[in-house]
């Protein structure tokens, strides 16, 4: 009788584990992979184009107005294939609950063994798995820039430059981080994710 309650169980079971079958078949076509890596670059096109807007327009000058103008085409550039972004984020929404589904194989995780770790430790491998943490500072940094710009009693004062510095640096950090640490990872990641899936089936 267990015997054959649990074999009903299971069978009961199935057809929830079959509603993900058609997200694996829209992430298996080769238009998704597509969408993702279109998404990227086209994220990676904007970053760096908005950044050399942003710091051609404080450096001034006829430097400052080619490199915001190079900006600015870019972002041009970047615009229609960034409409693809919202369903990159789907895609990968679904493939985290594909992996999930996959992965979970019915059995309760084995208890972690807790570490004493210290706080700076803590803290530096948080930023080293994520930079959103980074990204955040980066961006108050700017905001504090941007003020200190606004609050500039005049053309070239010492505020204003502060804050332009501050403004211009930060930018760059985060576009740097985006470009090279961010938007690659993701391409990993999916493409980790894409092996996986295809293991999993053989």
């Amino acid at each position: 009788m267990a015997a054959a309650g649990s074999g009903g169980g299971s069978a009961r079971a199935s057809p929830s584990l079959d509603k993900f079958d058609w997200m694996r078949r829209v992430l298996a076509l080769p238009v998704s992979g597509g969408v993702v890596y279109t998404s990227c670059a086209a994220l990676w096109a904007f970053t760096a184009g908005m950044t050399l807007v942003i710091v051609g327009g404080r450096v001034g000058g006829g430097a400052g107005d080619r490199v915001a103008a190079a900006g600015l085409s870019a972002v041009h550039v970047a615009t229609w294939p960034l409409l693809l972004a919202p369903l990159a984020i789907m895609l990968f929404g679904m493939r985290a609950s594909v992996s999930a589904v996959d992965s979970d194989s019915g059995q309760e995780p084995a208890p972690r063994r807790c570490e004493e770790i210290s706080v700076a430790r803590a803290l530096w491998k948080g930023i080293m798995k994520d930079f959103k943490l980074v990204q955040l500072i980066l961006l108050y940094t700017a905001l504090a820039g941007c003020w200190m710009e606004r609050r500039a009693l005049g053309k070239g004062s010492f505020e204003e430059k502060a804050g332009a510095v501050l403004v211009v640096a930060s930018v760059v950090g985060v576009a740097v981080i985006s470009c090279f640490f961010v938007y690659p990872k993701w391409i990993v990641e999916w493409r980790t994710s894409q092996k996986g899936s295809k293991s999993v089936k053989h």
